[in-house]
């Protein structure tokens, strides 16, 4: 009888370990992402310079997830700042379903030669992922945003309600291998002239482990800006994105 129970217990055990081997491996709940670029802006600054920028994703249950980003460009030419602009922001969203979704976030940046001291933004509205495939992710969203806005040369604010309309389409090339297009329109409901129109493209390949080479382009127009400063601003990046 013993040597029976024995045999059970290997039996089991040699079971449980070939499941585990053949069981995928789990999510991590929280994913990491950093990057030092190369920056070459264009619009309002014309400079050469560095970036540096982080995200996180934080998956604290089946249904509730945590986002939040950072970005910072500076530079300096002839020890006068020639750039200087940042954005931060945290987003919490909960899945309704796994189509359907519902957002709320909070985004903070200021961008000097853009005209803009500091501006804070709070916004909400749905979610819903409209292609789910393999190889092919395509997400929108639609909301509103409150903003507060101060101008470089400005002690007051303008503040103001905008509407939020966002499409988001991943192309996974490999596991690790994608390329990612991201178009946001904020019209302004306070002055339709004011609309906002940003767009980002990003191409990522990679390299080793969590190591790849990272190119991305960013546009933001801008209907009315500040006064001496030009509707629209570009930034291109290039440099090595980590990922845990």
């Amino acid at each position: 009888m013993r040597r029976l129970a024995l045999s059970a217990l290997s039996a089991l055990s040699a079971l449980s370990a070939a499941a585990a081997q053949d069981a995928p491996p789990k999510e991590k709940p929280v994913k990491a992402t950093g990057d030092l670029s190369f920056v070459k802006t264009g619009g309002n600054t014309d400079v050469l310079s560095i970036g540096i920028g982080e995200k996180l994703t934080w998956q604290t249950s089946p249904r509730f997830l945590v986002k939040q980003q950072f970005g910072w460009i500076y530079g300096e030419t002839d020890n006068v700042t020639s750039a200087n602009a940042l954005l931060t922001g945290i987003r919490g969203e909960y899945s309704f379903s796994k189509r359907l979704s519902g957002f709320l976030g909070f985004n903070y940046d200021f961008n000097l030669f853009a005209g803009v001291k500091r501006r804070f933004e709070e916004y909400t509205g749905l979610g819903v992922l409209a292609v789910d495939k393999p190889k092919d992710i395509l997400r929108f969203d639609a909301g509103f945003s409150r903003f507060q806005e101060w101008a470089k040369y400005a002690d007051t604010s303008n503040t103001f309600f905008a509407g939020r309309l966002v499409g988001d389409y991943k192309h996974l090339f490999a596991e690790k291998a994608y390329f990612q297009q991201i178009v946001e329109f904020l019209p302004n409901l306070k002055d339709s002239d004011d609309y906002r129109f940003n767009s980002e493209t990003a191409l990522v390949a990679p390299l080793s482990g969590g190591v790849a080479i990272k190119m991305g382009y960013v546009v933001r127009y801008r209907g009315l800006p500040p006064e001496g400063v030009k509707k629209t601003d570009t930034v291109f990046r290039t440099g090595i994105q980590i990922t845990n």
